[in-house]
C-alpha cells in the first residue's frame, strides 16, 4: 500500500455519516429529539444535492448555495406543517457538514507559519463558502 494513498469512503457511507451527524448536531445545539429525524432528512438531502450539483456544475460555491437552500426549504416546510418545533436549530445543524471548519483552521495555520499567500487564499475560499451557505439560506427565507 502506498503512503500517498488516500482513504476513500463509499458514497453511501459518506451520505449516512453526514445525515446522522446532522441529527447529533441538532441534539448538541439544544434541539428536541422529535426534530432529530428532520435534521437527518435535511442533512441527507443537502449531501445528495451538493453531490448531484457538483457532478454537473463544478463550482463548489454554487453547490453549497443550492444545498443550503434545500436545507432551509425542508426546515421551513416541516415547521409550517407543524411537524418540526425549531426551524433555526434544524437549519444550523443541517448545514454544519457544509461549514468550512478545516479550511479555516488550515488558513490560520498557514498564516501563522508565514505562508501569507496560501493562508489568504484558503481564508478567502472559506469566506466565500460561508457566504454561499448564508446566501442560500437567506434567499429562501426571503422567498418563503
Amino acid at each position: 500500500r502506498s503512503s500517498k494513498a488516500s482513504l476513500q469512503y463509499s458514497f453511501l457511507l459518506n451520505f449516512f455519516a453526514a445525515a446522522i451527524a446532522c441529527g447529533f448536531f441538532l441534539l448538541m445545539f439544544g434541539g428536541v429529539v422529535s426534530d432529530c429525524w428532520i435534521a437527518i432528512l435535511a442533512g441527507g438531502a443537502a449531501f445528495l444535492t451538493f453531490s448531484f450539483v457538483q457532478r454537473f456544475i463544478q463550482i463548489k460555491f454554487f453547490s453549497e448555495f443550492v444545498a443550503s437552500a434545500v436545507v432551509i426549504t425542508i426546515a421551513v416546510t416541516f415547521t409550517k406543517l407543524g411537524i418540526a418545533t425549531n426551524q433555526n436549530i434544524i437549519t444550523i445543524s443541517s448545514v454544519m457538514p457544509l461549514v468550512p471548519g478545516i479550511l479555516i483552521c488550515n488558513a490560520i495555520r498557514d498564516l501563522m507559519a508565514g505562508e501569507l499567500l496560501a493562508g489568504m487564499s484558503r481564508g478567502v475560499e472559506a469566506a466565500l463558502t460561508s457566504f454561499a451557505i448564508g446566501a442560500g439560506v437567506a434567499i429562501v427565507l426571503l422567498i418563503l
